[in-house]
């Protein structure tokens, strides 16, 4: 579904700090919109049989998506309770403070290189703590879209299609393809 055009049209601009619950509850319900409103699953091929079967699945999924919300609501909860930080927090304070020019700089001088492995696995908030962390000139990324197996949590191969079109048009870096 993330590839569908109904997921991209309510998810054209993702909040890159969103909590991945809320982000997949968010992609639940544009597959919901989309199939309520009798919306093509673009770009899957499903038979008429296999698109009235998905219909049918339209009770269940929007059951998951109440699920996921309260889990989230309920597991923020829990963690405040205790003082705790999960990853994702981390990511999202990370950012926070990144947000802010003069660290940003700080940390961006303080690097000679910042290497980006697996870089078909990443989120759009970790695309922008990179991009506070690095400069054009010292930035060296790894990646095989092919191999990208993160969307449960949140990655973005498109970010990495994005940035090898860019370089193949010689912007912002060159590629190197083994």
């Amino acid at each position: 579904l993330p590839q569908s055009r109904f997921a991209r049209k309510q998810l054209s601009s993702p909040d890159p700090t969103m909590n991945p619950y809320v982000g997949f509850a968010l992609l639940i319900e544009a597959a919901l919109e989309g199939m309520a409103d009798n919306a093509s699953l673009e770009p899957y091929t499903v038979s008429p049989e296999q698109a009235e079967r998905l219909r049918e699945l339209l009770p269940y999924m929007e059951g998951i998506r109440e699920v996921m919300l309260e889990f989230h609501r309920l597991y923020g909860q829990r963690k405040e309770e205790a003082g705790l930080v999960d990853y994702a927090d981390m990511e999202r304070m990370a950012l926070h403070l990144l947000e802010k020019p003069a660290i940003a700089a700080e940390y961006r001088n303080k690097f000679q290189y910042v290497f980006v492995d697996e870089y078909q696995d990443i989120n759009p908030l970790q695309a922008r703590i990179i991009a506070a962390l690095s400069r054009e000139d010292n930035l060296f990324l790894v990646g095989d879209v092919k191999q990208s197996i993160y969307g449960f949590r949140m990655a973005e191969p498109g970010l990495f299609l994005e940035r090898q079109a860019a370089f193949a048009q010689g912007r912002g870096g060159r590629a190197i393809s083994l």
